[in-house]
């Protein structure tokens, strides 16, 4: 028994001990009951639905996800001790859009993260940077899920 059905049968039990039965109030107990079920199985329904042909994340997603966070994370590091850097700035909106396409489950196709490595490079000279090899792994995890 759910909740809602529990306090009905309750205040049955307590209008029959004190013998004054109010039929009426039964009634009016036992539909607000059965609407409170109905309305619980209508919005599970409601739900389920919504769900219905939207393909689940498979772990490669999930995966590559982690790491385009993974990267997310280190860029705003970078930013903050240089602020002044264009390069960054675009790297950092091209990972925040390509986490909210896989978070939308929208087509991977729009994520446009492939030869951020290059442009970092072109910028900085710092191949020493393990930012650089987070990113490598988002792209290449990236061009494999795209095959």
């Amino acid at each position: 028994m759910i909740e809602a059905e529990l306090r009905a049968v309750r205040k049955i039990e307590e209008l029959i001990q004190s013998n004054k039965i109010d039929y009426n109030g039964i009634l009016r107990i036992r539909n607000k009951t059965v609407k409170s079920d109905v309305e619980v199985v209508r919005k599970t329904t409601e739900d389920s639905v919504e769900d219905v042909g939207r393909p689940a994340m498979d772990e490669n997603v999930i995966e590559i996800k982690k790491q385009v966070r993974k990267v997310i994370e280190l860029l705003e590091q970078r930013i903050i001790l240089e602020p002044n850097r264009p390069i960054l700035k675009t790297l950092y909106d091209r990972y925040m859009k390509a986490e909210e396409i896989i978070s939308s489950n929208e087509d991977i196709s729009k994520i446009m993260i492939s030869g951020g490595c290059r442009a970092y490079l072109d910028a900085f000279s710092d191949y020493m940077n393990p930012l650089l090899g987070e990113m490598d792994k988002a792209e290449k995890m990236l061009s494999n899920l795209k095959k």
